[in-house]
């Protein structure tokens, strides 16, 4: 069985700017727990499980890393910004509300819901696989 090498890095940027702006994503007061929430939602979306094993297979380090100084609103909502890095090299970048209940991930022209983000990879998997025959 392969064990894939992850782990949560956060990391608190305590700018002047970070704070006052992250003042709407407040954690709730649960401890670590929402942070992990945060985490394990991105972890397990199946694009991420798929794309870590690989890289783990390939012995890569994969690391989900935090950034609670930079926050988005969209909608009205707060949102985390939370990194899929591997071997320091960014992979996927996603938005994560504090409750963990809503996720949306950086498109080329800024956040995306999950169900565009996974358009955009099928259609960028099929023009690959076209220019590769």
């Amino acid at each position: 069985m392969i064990r894939i090498a992850a782990r949560l890095v956060l990391a608190c940027l305590a700018l002047a700017t970070g704070v006052a702006n992250a003042a709407d994503c407040t954690p709730p007061e649960e401890g670590d727990k929402p942070f992990h929430r945060a985490a394990v939602r991105v972890k397990y979306l199946p694009e991420i499980e798929t794309s870590s094993l690989g890289l783990a297979q390939r012995g890569a380090s994969v690391q989900y890393v935090l950034l609670l100084g930079k926050t988005l609103t969209s909608a009205g909502r707060c949102y985390w910004t939370l990194e899929v890095r591997a071997e320091g090299r960014l992979e996927h970048r996603f938005y994560v509300s504090p409750d963990g209940e809503s996720v949306l991930a950086e498109g080329a022209n800024g956040p995306i819901s999950l169900a565009e983000w996974r358009a955009a990879r099928k259609q960028s998997e099929r023009a690959q696989s076209l220019g590769a025959n």
